[in-house]
């Protein structure tokens, strides 16, 4: 079992006679609620096994958020918007990633806001 850099080797062994109690103690478990009823009856007994249990448990099942992300930023990404800037790709990644708020956005709406918060337009020669 590979351990975190700042556990000391005593934790360690420490963590890891806790999980091995634990998994004993679990050979009967058919499910998830199961497990978090042992962990919980023997929480006072295996306080850090408690704690990885409760972690574990309460984890998400997977990165998939994450694997999204990339799976956008591929889709951006392409070969005519190779020399974009990091401002520019980080943008446009939020947008794709929130287009789902976005298409509840009128952007009609937001043009003419837009617009009213100050004179943009810039005088050119002597009028």
């Amino acid at each position: 079992m590979k351990m975190h850099p700042e556990l000391n080797q005593e934790d360690a062994e420490s963590v890891t006679a806790e999980l091995e109690i634990l998994l004993d103690a679990c050979q009967d478990c058919n499910n998830f609620q199961d497990i978090s009823l042992t962990a919980s009856t023997l929480k006072n007994v295996l306080p850090q096994a408690y704690q990885i249990i409760g972690l574990i448990l309460t984890s998400p099942v997977s990165s998939a958020s994450s694997e999204r992300s990339f799976s956008k930023l591929n889709l951006i990404m392409n070969a005519l918007r190779t020399t974009m800037t990091d401002d520019r790709l980080n943008s446009l990644l939020t947008l794709f990633s929130a287009r789902d708020l976005l298409d509840n956005i009128n952007i009609s709406e937001v043009v003419k806001e837009w617009s009213l918060l100050k004179k943009r337009r810039v005088s050119v020669g002597s009028n």
